[in-house]
C-alpha cells in the first residue's frame, strides 16, 4: 500500500502528512476503536457511525524512533467546515509531549485552512507577506500555502509596516479597500472551520526593559494586563503599553489588551520632569538655549 507523505519535522518525533490509506494511520485508528469500544460499552455501535474515516481528508501520523505512536485527522463536512477526528496516542508515550506536538501540527493545518477561507471571502487576491531576512525559514504552512501570492519583505523601518508592504505589493487607489490580518487572526478563522468554535487563544509577547523576564505567553484575546505581568516587574514605576512603544496605547494593570494586539510592552514611566528644565542650558536635555 502506498505511503505518500510529506516529512514535516526532524525531531525525536517525526510528523508526516498522509491520507487515510496510510497503513500506520489505520493501525493506530484500530487501537483507538478498541479503546472506545470499552469506554462506550453498549453504545459503541451508535457512536462508531460518526467515526468513519471516509470523509477524513487530512491525516497526520507521529513517529518515535521509526514507530507510529500517534495520529490525528481533519474530517470534511463541506468545503468550508472541518472537524478534528481520530486523535490517538499510544499509552507507552502518553505524557511525553507527542500529543501536544501533534496538535500543533493540526493548528498549522488550521492556518492553511484559514488561508483557503480567505480566498472564498474576497473576489480579489490574497497576498501573504513573509519575513525575507533569511535568518529563519517561515513555517511550511506559509511557504507552501496554496491560493495566495507570496511576497518576502526585509529592510530597515518602515519595511515592516503593512502600509509600505501594500504599496509595494499592489498600490491602492481611491475607493479601494484592503483588509489586513495577522498570522494568529488567520489561524483563528481556520479554527472556526476545523474546530467548529471560535478559538480566542493568542500568543502574546511580553517585552520591555522593565520586565524581569521578557517572554512569550499563551493567553486569550483581551487578556487582563495585570495578570500578564504579575510577579514579573522590575519596579513599580512603569508604563504599560498594549502594542509597541510607537503605536500602542497606554494601559493600567486593571485594563485589558486591545483586540488586535499581540504584544505588551513595559517601559519606565517618563515623568521625571525638572521644573522649567527646558529653559536651563544643558548638554543632556533639549532646551531653548
Amino acid at each position: 500500500m502506498e505511503r505518500d507523505c510529506i516529512l514535516l519535522a526532524m525531531n525525536p518525533t517525526n510528523l508526516i502528512r498522509s491520507t487515510v490509506n496510510n497503513p500506520d494511520f489505520k493501525l493506530l485508528a484500530s487501537h483507538l476503536d478498541r479503546e472506545l469500544a470499552i469506554i462506550d460499552g453498549e453504545d459503541h455501535a451508535f457512536f462508531a457511525q460518526y467515526n468513519q474515516t471516509d470523509a477524513v481528508q487530512y491525516v497526520i501520523v507521529a513517529y518515535l524512533e521509526g514507530s507510529p505512536v500517534a495520529c490525528g485527522g481533519l474530517k470534511s463536512f463541506d468545503p468550508r467546515t472541518l472537524e478534528v477526528k481520530r486523535m490517538y496516542t499510544r499509552h507507552s508515550v502518553r505524557g511525553g509531549g507527542v500529543g501536544h506536538l501533534l496538535l500543533r501540527q493540526v493548528e498549522h493545518l488550521a492556518r492553511e485552512k484559514g488561508l483557503d477561507v480567505l480566498n472564498k471571502l474576497t473576489d480579489g487576491k490574497v497576498y501573504l507577506g513573509l519575513d525575507g531576512r533569511g535568518k529563519e525559514e517561515p513555517h511550511a504552512a506559509f511557504t507552501e500555502a496554496k491560493g495566495v501570492e507570496t511576497h518576502y519583505f526585509h529592510g530597515k523601518h518602515p519595511a515592516g509596516n503593512v502600509g509600505i508592504q501594500i504599496h509595494h505589493t499592489k498600490p491602492i487607489g481611491s475607493g479601494d479597500k484592503v483588509w489586513v490580518l495577522g498570522v494568529q487572526d488567520v489561524a483563528t478563522i481556520g479554527k472556526v472551520f476545523t474546530e467548529k468554535r471560535f478559538n480566542a487563544e493568542r500568543v502574546v509577547a511580553l517585552a520591555g526593559a522593565e520586565l524581569k523576564q521578557p517572554k512569550y505567553v499563551r493567553t486569550y484575546i483581551g487578556a487582563n494586563v495585570g495578570d500578564l505581568v504579575k510577579d514579573n516587574l522590575a519596579n513599580d514605576h512603569i508604563r504599560l503599553i498594549s502594542g509597541d512603544v510607537l503605536s500602542g496605547k497606554k494601559k493600567v494593570a486593571e485594563g485589558f489588551l486591545d483586540i488586535f494586539d499581540d504584544q505588551l510592552t513595559v517601559v519606565l514611566e517618563g515623568d521625571d520632569y525638572e521644573l522649567f528644565g527646558w529653559l536651563i542650558p544643558s548638554l543632556n536635555t533639549p532646551s531653548i538655549s
